[in-house]
């Protein structure tokens, strides 16, 4: 018999499941297997789904999910390696990781609280306002709004300062509105960001967002800078790649180099920076240097000044970005009385237990003096370094923080605000709405635009359709060619208990620091130079 004539409907050894004699001819029928089949997969889905809802990831809170019973006293805790880049913190989250984060912005609202903001007040600077406080020379300024959780740009104004500061400070916003779990939530506002180091020349009471505030003006809303999203200079690069280097390099404080490091140009705020030039000359502590850039010489990349035990601070054209950068070193911060206050400089400690920092004279008359203190006393001094790092590094200098100050400034601004932000402009004929243009654009569609360019295969050179005043796309960075430092295996850094100070053990202990010392008169300083390449706020 052939395997054909088997395999036929007609012959007597065929059945639908097999030949009588094998094993298969022993099977249940098929809607039995169908029916076993689908009981297994119903018991399996239900006990999975459970032990899904049992298992979610220890990196999530669980107060975000109501299904889940929290433990009997449970209670989140910032922890560094785990949640610096949590842009999407809770405002409770916000509250217990920085509670002393938004004393500027806490000063600010209060000021504000009873004179309010009008819509007068949030414009362009006009040119009356030019002519009259900036010699007709433009102002680098964006006319921003946050509006049903979308960051919009309603009007751009060419300056000196590179535009790229502003999409900067845009793209950290948009970061920190789009991490929140509704961004509709942040409430209405709208505003006016200056680019420009020194926004404290106008008319009276001008408001702004702007980098740092001179502690005279009150009327000023201190944002994080720029450098929270990238320096503009290939040779920093981001932020967070910025954190990462350092965290390679650095080392325990006794294994760093004992000096002083400092460099910048003293074409920018020459009379305070050769005060500290001449009062570090010559001392073995030292390692304090003037940067020619026409030559390059003495350039010290931003990362290795964590090599150092001490790291100098001196304010520029205004504030200078170069203490955000040194704050993420496990190394003492020596910083001049400062005129200028940036949104974290609350926070500064010059003295007791959980000083940061240590302060001197705005002339550095007491420079020599400070350092061979430490010098003479290394566990002072790494006590200081380590408190530094925990404070900024480790905290208040995190992405994290800067996306939770970001959400609570908008808070704060938007209970002071007099009027409420509108999405449209209208043109009204006889009490009726004719007509409704949407103001600006958003974020995403302003930072991709150019001048002139094809979409959808259409070329599109139409003046008219422009809606900012500023059309012309950023100019492409120019790479910067720097030497590698080697990276060289090393300890682990100074780690300290977050809500526990550092004991400083018994020894003699000259005054470091007087918090009532009487600040010394300031050392005649010529005009900034305002187009000066103030390098890594140099």
């Amino acid at each position: 018999m052939s395997w054909k004539s088997l395999l036929s409907p007609s012959s007597p050894r065929y059945t639908p499941l097999g030949f009588p004699d094998s094993p298969a001819s022993r099977l249940p029928p098929r809607r039995v297997l169908y029916a076993g089949a689908a009981a297994v997969a119903t018991i399996f889905v239900l006990a999975t789904a459970g032990w899904h809802v049992s298992n979610r990831s220890p990196f999530h809170d669980p107060s975000y999910f109501e299904t889940v019973k929290l433990p009997e006293g449970y209670k989140w805790k910032f922890d560094p390696s785990r949640d610096s880049l949590n842009y999407g913190l809770t405002d409770e989250q916000c509250n217990a990781a920085f509670p002393d984060l938004f004393l500027e912005l806490d000063r600010a609202q209060k000021f504000f609280s009873d004179k309010k903001i009008q819509q007068k007040d949030v414009h362009l600077s006009t040119d009356a306002e030019l002519n009259d406080h900036w010699n007709g020379k433009t102002r680098a300024e964006f006319h921003l709004m946050i509006y049903n959780g979308e960051l919009i740009v309603i009007d751009e104004a060419k300056g000196e300062p590179d535009r790229s500061r502003g999409l900067a400070a845009m793209a950290s916003m948009y970061r920190a509105i789009n991490a929140h779990p509704n961004p509709r939530d942040i409430p209405n506002v709208e505003f006016i960001l200056d680019l420009h180091d020194n926004s404290q020349p106008g008319p009276d009471g001008k408001i702004r967002f702007t980098w740092a505030r001179h502690k005279d003006n009150p009327y000023m809303w201190v944002v994080p800078d720029f450098d929270g999203w990238t320096y503009p200079d290939d040779a920093v690069g981001s932020y967070v790649q910025f954190r990462n280097d350092v965290a390679e390099i650095e080392k325990p404080f006794e294994d760093k180099i004992p000096q002083l490091s400092w460099r910048g140009s003293l074409g920018v705020n020459h009379g305070l920076r050769q005060a500290l030039m001449d009062a570090s000359e010559g001392k073995g502590w030292s390692d304090v240097k003037a940067i020619d850039w026409r030559t390059r010489s003495n350039v010290l990349a931003m990362k290795d000044f964590c090599n150092y035990q001490y790291v100098a601070h001196t304010e520029g054209n205004t504030w200078s970005g170069r203490l955000r950068y040194l704050h993420n070193c496990n190394s003492v911060p020596v910083i001049h009385e400062l005129d200028w206050v940036a949104h974290y400089y609350p926070l500064l400690q010059d003295s007791g237990k959980y000083q940061n920092y240590v302060k001197v004279k705005r002339d550095f008359s007491d420079l020599d003096e400070k350092m061979q203190y430490l010098v003479d006393h290394p566990h002072v001094a790494k006590r200081i370094a380590a408190q530094s790092a925990q404070t900024f590094r480790d905290r208040y200098l995190t992405p994290a923080a800067e996306a939770c100050y970001w959400r609570r400034m908008f808070a704060h601004y938007a209970s002071v605000l007099d009027f409420e932000p509108r999405l449209y402009d209208e043109e009204v004929v006889d009490g009726e709405v004719v007509r409704r243009l949407r103001r600006g654009q958003t974020f995403e569609r302003f930072a991709f635009r150019g001048k002139d360019g094809y979409e959808h295969g259409i070329f599109d050179d139409s003046k008219d359709k422009a809606e900012c005043k500023n059309d012309t796309p950023p100019a492409p960075a120019t790479p910067v060619m720097t030497p590698l430092t080697p990276l060289t295996p090393v300890a682990t850094p100074v780690a300290l208990p977050l809500d526990t100070p550092v004991p400083i053990p018994e020894a003699p202990k000259p005054a470091v620091v007087d918090a009532n010392e009487t600040p010394a008169e300031n050392v005649e300083t010529p005009a900034p130079t305002v187009n000066q390449n103030d390098f890594y706020g140099q």
